[in-house]
C-alpha cells in the first residue's frame, strides 16, 4: 500500500476567478485540491486511544442519524486537531490522556474532569462542527443539545479552541466524497446497494490504523471495488471511466476484505484464492493492529444524547464514552 501513501505531483494551479465545477473532471479536480494529507496522522494512528475515539465518533453519528460524510469529516477534524496539538511546545513527550487534559485546560476548568470527559468533549465538538457544515440546517445539532454532560459555556469554549487550533480550515474532502463522486457512473440498478456497502466499509475504515494513512481517493475507489466484489459484479465498465488505475488499490481492497470478513467471509475467500500470499499477510496485519472493541453498554459509561430528536430512536442501549487507558 506504499504507493497509495505517497502524494502525487502538485496539481496545476488554476488561474483567474474561481468557478463552479461543471464537468466530472472539474469535480474530481476540486476534490483532489481539497484532499488532506493522511500521513499527518501516521505518528499516532496505531494508538488505541485514536482508534477508540474514531470508533466512538462513528457510533455517535450513527445514533444521531447523521449522513455518512459527517463522521468521516469529524474524524478528519479530530485527527488534524490532535496532530497539531501534539506538535505544540511541551506536548510531544506526553501521553494522550495528558495531552487532551492540557488542551481543554486552556479554556475550561479541568480540576474535576477525568481524561475520558476531556476526550469526550473534543469528540462532541468535532461532530458538531462537521454536522453544522454538512447537514441541512434543520438536522444540524446545537451545542446546547449536549448540556446534559457538559455546560454550554464549556462546549462553546472548546468549540472556539478547536476552530482556532484548526485555523478555521474546515476543508473536509474524505473518501465518502470520492465514493459519491463515482456513484452516478454505476449501473442504476446496483447504485443504491453499492452506495450502502461503500459507506459501510468506509466508516469501518475510519478506526483502522493502516487505512487511516491512505489517501481518500484510493479509499473511495477501493470501496467501490469491494462493493462490487460483495455483490459479485464486474467493475469493468466503471473502471474504464475511473480517474485512477485500479491496480493501485488492490492491496487496499484486500485490507477491506479482511476487515469485513466477519460479515462477508466469502469475499475474503475469493480474494485469498486469487492472491493467497498477499491477502494472508494483510489479514495478519489487520488482526494484529486492530484492538478488540467492546460495543456492549456498561453502567456509568454513557454518552450525552441530544435533547432534540434528530430522526433516530434513542431508546436503545448507548455506546460507551471514549475510554482513555
Amino acid at each position: 500500500m506504499a504507493h497509495c501513501q505517497r502524494p502525487d505531483s502538485q496539481l496545476p494551479e488554476s488561474s483567474g476567478a474561481l468557478s463552479w465545477p461543471t464537468t466530472d473532471a472539474d469535480v474530481y479536480r476540486q476534490l483532489r485540491s481539497q484532499e488532506c494529507d493522511p500521513t499527518a496522522v501516521c505518528d499516532w494512528a496505531r494508538t488505541r486511544e485514536r482508534q477508540l475515539c474514531a470508533h466512538w465518533i462513528v457510533r455517535a453519528c450513527s445514533d444521531y442519524g447523521f449522513r455518512e460524510d459527517v463522521p468521516a469529516a469529524a474524524v478528519l477534524f479530530f485527527d488534524r486537531l490532535m496532530s497539531r496539538v501534539r506538535k505544540q511546545p511541551g506536548m510531544a513527550d506526553n501521553r494522550f490522556k495528558d495531552i487532551v487534559l492540557m488542551f481543554v485546560g486552556k479554556k475550561i476548568d479541568i480540576r474535576d474532569r477525568k481524561h475520558s470527559s476531556a476526550c469526550e468533549i473534543i469528540c462532541i465538538v468535532c461532530i458538531t462542527i462537521a454536522a453544522k457544515k454538512l447537514e441541512p440546517r434543520m438536522s444540524a445539532p446545537f451545542l446546547g443539545d449536549f448540556e446534559g454532560y457538559h455546560s454550554f459555556a464549556d462546549l462553546r469554549s472548546i468549540e472556539t479552541l478547536v476552530l482556532n487550533s484548526l485555523q478555521w480550515d474546515l476543508t473536509s474532502c474524505t473518501a465518502v466524497n470520492f465514493l459519491h463522486h463515482w456513484l452516478p457512473r454505476l449501473e442504476l440498478q446496483h447504485r443504491e446497494q453499492i452506495q450502502i456497502l461503500g459507506n459501510k466499509i468506509l466508516l469501518r475504515c475510519l478506526s483502522d490504523p493502516e487505512l487511516a494513512q491512505i489517501w481518500p481517493r484510493y479509499l473511495g475507489a477501493a470501496s467501490v471495488v469491494w462493493a462490487h466484489a460483495v455483490l459479485q459484479l464486474d467493475a469493468g465498465e466503471w473502471q474504464k471511466s475511473c480517474e485512477l488505475n485500479l491496480h493501485e488499490v488492490e492491496s487496499v481492497v484486500d485490507c477491506m476484505a479482511a476487515i469485513m470478513s466477519d460479515e462477508y467471509p466469502e469475499v475474503l475467500e475469493r480474494r485469498r484464492s486469487r492472491s493467497p500470499v498477499t491477502i494472508m499477510g494483510v489479514q495478519d496485519t489487520i488482526s494484529s493492529t486492530i484492538p478488540k472493541i467492546d460495543n456492549s453498554p456498561q453502567p456509568g459509561l454513557k454518552r450525552p444524547i441530544p435533547q432534540r430528536s434528530l430522526g433516530n430512536d434513542h431508546s436503545g442501549s448507548e455506546p460507551k464514552r471514549p475510554k482513555v487507558v
